[in-house]
């Protein structure tokens, strides 16, 4: 897992954030652009756990929509907005429950199912 594979799986989570952005509306929220703040925080949450995003922890590397959830979770204590910040996690449990129902959680790779289990145990606590 090099450097340009690294940063090729950076720049596409942070088009899919991007996009997620957009969708649900958080961009109201945004002083930047949402590619900007999508970007920034992909490299915040990446930073958190490296081996968790290249694959080295479990061997494989989480599919995209599982390790934006993952982002989600580990970089929301770095937004001061509190509107924002509750828009994120909004957005994370919608997309938790969107990927339970597709069946992520039951045919994930060790990185997803720990990504989906890590949740489910926010959510029940």
């Amino acid at each position: 897992m090099g450097f340009f594979s690294d940063t090729k799986d950076k720049n596409n989570l942070g088009i899919i954030l991007k996009e997620i952005i957009e969708e649900s509306g958080i961009h109201r929220f945004l002083v930047s652009k949402p590619a900007v703040f999508a970007n920034k925080t992909v490299l915040e949450g990446w930073k958190t756990d490296p081996d968790f995003f290249n694959g080295t922890r479990f061997g494989h590397k989480p599919t995209p929509f599982c390790a934006i959830l993952y982002i989600l979770i580990k970089t929301n204590d770095y937004v001061t907005d509190p509107e924002l910040q509750q828009a994120l996690i909004d957005t994370a449990v919608g997309l938790y429950y969107e990927l339970r129902e597709t069946g992520i959680a039951l045919n994930g790779s060790p990185a997803d199912n720990y990504v989906m289990g890590m949740v489910h145990g926010m959510l029940n606590d």
